[in-house]
Parts: structure tokens; sequence; C-alpha cells
């Protein structure tokens, strides 16, 4: 009960805290006055107008310590310079200085220091009615250090809970940025993956079912053979996103796994799906022995890359004929596709039409692994997209990658 009382009292403004000790100790010191007996030091007025100043003053004891300290000394001083019972007022004063060392800028130092001094000179001075001694001055002296040293000890507390308080919260800030970083990042790489499987997985399937369309009536098996290419192409972009929607899945449920990394295989797969939209490709691979393969994440990027590339070239080339060139060596993979078809360029975007995210999908992957992406017309007609991807040795093991001459 206690605790939540001094919960309760410290939620309070500062202003009302300090205002009730101010009242508090302003009635003491005029019940002080009036309660006097004949041979007790003088009351008037006077005394209780100090009495009144100096304690209600220890209202703005920590919003304005200096000037406190002053109104409270300064009437401290008088009550007992002239010939006053000083009421408590000492007491205000050592509140008030105490109120300078825990709360005042460190400059004020010297202001609370030099006026104890003047106040200590002028009671000297005036000891015939303030009866202020040497001994006073050292019992005094010694009492006002005391409650300095308290003061310095309860505002390096507060400056270090301060301190600890504000790294916390920068912490937390610098957590909040990288968690928003990470999820930007993430869902980035998901938007990328989306746009990679389905934009190539509709690119063949509108390819074949126009190509199908125009053939049905006369050239029946070649229409049967578009109708099993778009299955084939839209059950493998199915399967694909299955798998990610599986890992996108909260923890505890039952998601598929990360497919393995796409393989020599996986590329045969994607190159025979280009030719079987009616594209002619023709692959060179210079790969690396079977000991010193990419790691699985190149191995991604390069597939992703590719798949991009004949993506824009089955959705902008038109007719056209394709080379695919794959170099790797140790560190680094390069995979160049140039088409002879009329390229990106040859085909203006209507008015309002959201600009691709195909090339700046690949120059992220290409910048992921500190490489270089070039893509553009060629001069003599046709597009090219040259990239490159930089590795560390990896002990990955994977079949051998092939040579394919079609």
């Amino acid at each position: 009960m206690i605790k939540e009382a001094v919960r309760r009292v410290r939620a309070l403004p500062i202003l009302v805290q300090d205002g009730v000790l101010a009242f508090v100790l302003m009635a003491l010191s005029i019940l002080s006055q009036v309660d006097h007996r004949p041979n007790d030091p003088k009351t008037d007025v006077w005394s209780y107008l100090l009495a009144v100043v100096g304690m209600g003053a220890l209202t703005w004891r920590r919003t304005n310590p200096v000037t406190v300290l002053v109104v409270t000394t300064v009437a401290a001083v008088l009550m007992s310079s002239l010939g006053y019972a000083d009421a408590g007022l000492p007491w205000a004063a050592m509140i008030a200085f105490y109120s300078v060392s825990a709360y005042a800028h460190r400059q004020s130092r010297l202001v609370a220091f030099l006026l104890l001094a003047a106040a200590f000179a002028t009671l000297l001075a005036t000891n015939r009615s303030s009866h202020f001694d040497k001994a006073d001055v050292l019992a005094n002296g010694l009492a006002f250090a005391i409650v300095w040293i308290i003061g310095q000890g309860l505002r390096s507390r507060r400056e270090r809970l301060a301190d600890a308080e504000e790294k916390a919260a920068r912490l937390e800030r610098e957590r909040d940025a990288d968690a928003r970083a990470a999820l930007s990042d993430e869902r980035r790489r998901i938007a990328q993956e989306l746009h990679d499987v389905v934009a190539h997985a509709m690119s063949v399937i509108a390819v074949q079912s126009g190509m199908g369309a125009h053939v049905i009536d006369t050239q029946p098996e070649e229409a049967k053979k578009a109708l099993q290419a778009i299955e084939t192409t839209s059950r493998s972009a199915l399967d694909e996103l299955r798998r990610m929607l599986g890992v996108l899945r909260e923890e505890g449920e039952s998601g598929g796994a990360l497919a393995p990394a796409p393989r020599a295989d996986d590329v045969q797969t994607l190159i025979d799906t280009v030719r079987a939209a009616g594209v002619p490709v023709e692959l060179h691979w210079d790969g690396l022995t079977a000991d010193v393969m990419p790691p699985d994440s190149v191995l991604l990027n390069r597939y992703r890359i590719l798949q991009e590339a004949l993506t824009n070239v089955l959705k902008h080339a038109g007719p056209s004929s394709v080379v695919v060139n794959i170099v790797e060596h140790v560190g680094e993979t390069t995979i160049e596709v140039v088409d002879d078809g009329r390229g990106l360029a040859a085909l203006p975007k209507p008015d309002g039409a959201p600009p691709g995210h195909g090339l700046a999908g690949m120059r992220e992957r290409v910048a992921l692994f500190g490489g270089v992406l070039q893509a553009g017309p060629r001069p003599g007609g046709g597009f090219r997209v040259f990239a490159t991807l930089k590795w560390s040795d990896s002990a990955d093991r994977p079949a051998r990658p092939m040579v394919d001459h079609q």
C-alpha cells in the first residue's frame, strides 16, 4: 500500500509535488511564529511575509533551483539578521541548496557556493541579532556539504538511468529498423521469385495458346502439343508456387520444404520449355569439374536470371532464335542470352503501363554477388543480356554440367 501511494505521488506533476511540500513547510513556519513565548524573538507582519516567501519559493525548487536558492537564502539571512525567529527558513535554504546540486546545470555550482559564503559572512557580521558564530559556520558548512554530496549522488544515479534508458531506446529503434529492413528485403525477394516463376509460365502459356488457336483447325496434332506444353508449364509453375507458399506458412504448420537449388537438369528443362514454345535455343555451357561447383545460392540465381532472360525473349523478341552461353570458373559464373528478334526497345509501352520488374530483379540478383549486369539492344538487331555472379570456392559436388549444341 505504501509503495502504491509513493507511486501515485511520483506520478503527479513536479510543481504539484513541490507545491505540497512548500505549503506544508509554510504552514509549519507560520505556526511556529504564532505559538511563540514572551522571551522568544519578535514576530510581526514582516516575519510572516518572509516565511511565506522563503517557504513558498520551494514550489519551483526543481524547475528553477538557482532562483529558489537565492530567494530562500536571502529570506533566511534577513530573518536572522533582523532578529526574528528563523521559523525553519535555514531548512528551506538547505533544501534549495540540495536542489541546485541535484537538478541545476553544473555551471551553477559556483553561484551556489558563493551565495552560501555570502550568507555566512552576512550572518557573522550581524551576529548580535543573528547569534551566528564561527562554530555555527563549521556546523552549517558540514551540513550543507553533506546535502550537496547527496544531491550529486542522486544526479549521477538519475543520469545513469537516463543513459541506460536512452541506450535501450536506441537499441530498440535499431532493432525495429533492422526488422523493417529484413522484412522489406524478404518481401522484395518473395516478389522477385513470384515474378520469375509466374512471368515465365504465363509467357510460355500465352505463346503456346496463341499458336494452338492458330493451328487447331489445320494442324490438330500441333495444337495438341501446344496444349500439352501448356499443361506441363502450368503444373511446374503450380509446384513451384506451392513450395514457396509452404515456406511462407507460420512456424508449426506443415509446409513444403525448400526445393533443391536448380541444377543442370533443371536448366535443360527450362531450355526445352522455351524450345517447345517455338523458339530455337542453342546452349553452350563451359562448366566446372564435378569437384568444384558454385554454391546453391549461385545456382538458384543463375537459373532465375536465365529464366527471366528467356521469358523476355518469349514476350518481346517475336520470331527469333536464341544463343545461351554459360561459363563457370572458380569464383565466377557468367550467363549470356542473345537473341536476333526485335528486342525490348522496339515495343514501346502504352501510356500508364507499370514498369517491368524483370531487369530490375536481375540487377538485384547480380548485385547480391558483386557482379555486373549488361542488358540492351544489339547493334545488328536483337537483344543481349550478360550477367556475372561472383562466389567463393565451394565443396558442393552436384552432377557434371552439360554441353548442348542444339
